[in-house]
């Protein structure tokens, strides 16, 4: 208590004692501000990388669902086709 009543005594007396603490909560907002935007940052990234992992499940699923069976069929009928005189 002594120690915050010494501190504002002296922000009261002489406004030159408070602007290395105004340059130090400055200081400590920055870095507050830049942690912030790479928090931000990384969070962009991973739902960037979530939706490219989503894509590529998507794309998996068309070509097992889709693809493969049109080329399954389509191998079947030319194997029918080699094998019929």
């Amino acid at each position: 208590m002594s120690t915050a009543k010494t501190f504002f005594s002296k922000c009261n007396f002489s406004p030159r004692a408070c602007t290395n603490t105004r340059g130090l909560v400055f200081l400590v907002f920055l870095v507050f501000l830049v942690f912030l935007v790479l928090l931000v940052f990384l969070v962009l990234l991973v739902f960037l990388v979530l939706l490219v992992f989503l894509v590529f499940l998507v794309f998996l699923v068309f070509l097992v669902f889709l693809v493969f069976p049109v080329f399954l069929v389509f191998l079947v009928f030319l194997v029918f086709l080699v094998s019929c005189p």
